[in-house]
């Protein structure tokens, strides 16, 4: 694991940076450094006791160090595997933090830091992904909040933001600064995102020139060449490179999850099952790694609506995730816990989930509720119409939400698959919508191709 940067900076040095901390202790500043390092290059340095080592001892050393408690927290919150409703200690940390904020003399920067964290714990993902956003403008080298900021962006789809925050960041930094090369992956995944493939490859190899074991923008480069077809030359990729990227824990697992894809998309089912045996199922069974339960679950998805033989893989994740049924952090995360549940024919954990998602509509309020309620109940309900053999519900259910789901393609490919099996004419014409739709999407698809002749098969009027 190569240190790309470990001259962690004191308090004068953060000043002169741009980003002041309200504090007077070196130490304070220098172990901050440290932790927001790891975090940005997405290791654990053992010799200093990894990202948490160093916020425990950042808390510990300095116990009213407001920006401590934000970033703690913050993790904890934008990891999406901890709620406030249903962990009382993490609610205990939320509101020591908020009071600290409060009674503490911290600038304007670190106080909205403190209400960017708050407003995401109360399900106000929105609100607090605009928080951020004001923050990395007012400051765009606060790459805490650069950091928070893109995966907000990314937990709500907002493509834009992603892309035109990076470009609006980047040229206010100096490329001798610390963590420069890592803001590269970030804004070609942003690129990617907005369909802008050929930007977005340009920008990912620039950042691999300078950081060449950035898991991130191996991963930007990696989802590039999935979006515009390029299967050879990402696979090709993923092979030459997997010393660089393969050590990142959950994030090197979803790399492996786009090899797994794309055999998929080419039909080697038997391959992407080993992807899934010898990276996936392992990485999906830890409990604080949502990543790696919808990179398990979302791939076994795929290969069964394919009609592949996935057989009992899904179970032991799903125990492991169960824990989470109650949470309702991310309506991301009940889709795929359902899809588990589905996967694994566990009718009686399907009918525990959608109970707490229906309840916890009834009771709560905020961003989050308000996806749940709009979209996320009729994508569940379409999956389980699916799983029934009610395949013209599952399609009057999910197709007018389509554009509101976020990463969509795993849900247009399910809602193919049942608009292919309706027995309605306006069904039927769907599916030859939604394949022109993939087409235009994604040159060179063969899983596109098979179910257009699968389409004619079954229907030849």
């Amino acid at each position: 694991m190569k240190l790309h940067h470990d001259h962690w900076r004191d308090c004068q040095e953060w000043i002169d940076y741009g980003t002041p901390m309200s504090t007077t202790s070196n130490e304070t500043c220098k172990l901050y450094d440290a932790a927001l390092t790891q975090y940005v290059c997405y290791y654990d340095d053992p010799t200093l006791g990894g990202i948490m080592g160093c916020l425990d001892r950042l808390v510990k050393n300095e116990p009213n160090f407001v920006l401590a408690h934000v970033f703690k927290n913050g993790l904890d919150a934008i990891a999406v595997a901890n709620s406030v409703r249903t962990d009382e200690e993490f609610a205990k940390s939320v509101n020591h933090m908020v009071t600290l904020g409060k009674t503490q003399n911290i600038s304007d920067r670190e106080r909205k830091h403190v209400m960017a964290v708050k407003q995401w714990t109360d399900g106000n993902l929105a609100q607090a992904a605009g928080i951020w956003d004001d923050i990395v403008c007012a400051y765009p080298r606060d790459m805490l909040a650069i950091k928070f900021c893109e995966m907000s962006n990314f937990y709500l789809g907002q493509k834009q933001q992603l892309r035109d925050n990076m470009a609006g960041i980047i040229p206010q930094w100096k490329s001798s600064m610390p963590l420069y090369g890592y803001l590269y992956g970030m804004y070609a995944f942003g690129l990617c995102e907005t369909g802008a493939y050929d930007k977005a490859e340009k920008k990912a190899k620039m950042g691999l020139e300078m950081v060449e074991d950035d898991p991130w923008c191996s991963h930007a480069l990696v989802h590039t060449y999935e979006m515009a077809g390029r299967f050879k030359d990402a696979l090709n990729f993923i092979h030459e490179t997997e010393n660089n990227w393969n050590g990142f824990g959950a994030l090197s697992g979803h790399i492996y999850w786009h090899e797994a894809v794309y055999n998929i998309e080419k039909g080697n089912y038997e391959e992407a099952l080993g992807v899934f045996d010898n990276q996936l199922k392992e990485r999906g069974e830890k409990l604080q790694s949502m990543l790696g339960m919808y990179d398990a679950f979302s791939l076994l998805y795929r290969l069964e609506l394919e009609g592949a033989d996935v057989k009992d893989r899904w179970s032991s994740i799903l125990e492991t995730h169960k824990e989470h049924f109650d949470e309702h952090v991310l309506a991301w995360n009940d889709v795929h816990l359902l899809i588990g549940c589905i996967g694994s024919k566990n009718k009686k954990a399907e009918e525990q989930l959608m109970d707490s998602i229906r309840d916890y509509i009834k009771t709560s309020s905020g961003y989050n509720r308000g996806v749940s309620k709009e979209v996320l109940v009729p994508l569940c309900e379409g999956l389980l119409a699916y799983e029934s053999g009610e395949y013209d519900k599952a399609v009057d259910l999910v197709f007018p939400i389509r554009y509101k789901i976020v990463k969509r393609d795993i849900f247009d490919q399910f809602l193919i698959h049942a608009a292919i099996r309706s027995t309605s004419k306006e069904n039927k014409q769907r599916a030859r919508f939604l394949l022109e739709e993939r087409t235009a999407l994604k040159d060179n698809s063969p899983l596109t191709e098979r179910l257009r002749q699968k389409m004619v098969s079954l229907h030849d009027d």
